[in-house]
């Protein structure tokens, strides 16, 4: 098994390529190469980091803070007197070493979701403060939060799109450089 050791620039860590079957391993954070892995570890790392499956401690903790931060940002909401505004918590991944919680929202209306999101990520640290005084008693260490936008329902609508849309981007090639993410 051939190991290669790459700096990802898009999630700024470093990555191994195993030669066998082209996945990718995320082996450290913040491009800190380790000076030597063998198989076995390369392995298990090939593993732990292939997405398959969470552990049942990931789940829990990911449920635990999906319905804690729920309730508390739309109290949030609520309390600061805010009128035409759902936000929902979609999905909360952990890593596997319980570090990082990447926490996805869904912000309704669709046009101030960025400016409501980067108010969130602004207050990061308020609001790790709060989540950790509310799960004091569940969680020892809380986990750093990663905010983002959930566009799984913009995927799906812009899949019924193409489907229902009489034109079909397998006959007409051209279509398909407009429906490329950048």
């Amino acid at each position: 098994m051939r190991i290669e050791y790459v700096f990802s620039p898009y999630c700024h860590c470093c990555v191994a390529l195993i030669a066998s079957n082209c996945q990718e391993v995320v082996l450290c954070k913040v491009g800190i190469i380790p000076s030597k892995i063998d198989n076995y570890h390369a392995e298990y790392l090939l593993l732990l980091n292939m997405g398959i499956e969470e552990t049942p401690r990931q789940k829990k903790i990911g449920v635990a803070l999906q319905q804690e931060m729920a309730n508390m940002l739309q109290q949030a909401i609520r309390d600061q007197g805010v009128t035409n505004l759902v936000l929902s918590i979609t999905k909360v991944v952990v890593t596997v070493d319980l570090s990082i919680a990447r926490i996805y929202l869904s912000i309704f209306p669709k046009n101030n979701a960025k400016k409501y999101l980067e108010g969130i990520k602004g207050n990061a640290f308020q609001i790790k403060h709060d989540m950790a005084q509310r799960m004091k008693n569940q969680l020892r260490r809380m986990p750093e939060f990663s905010f983002y936008l959930d566009d799984s329902l913009d995927y799906i609508e812009a899949i019924d799109d193409a489907i229902n849309r009489p034109e079909d981007p397998i006959y007409n090639p051209e279509m398909l450089a407009k429906r490329k993410k950048i």
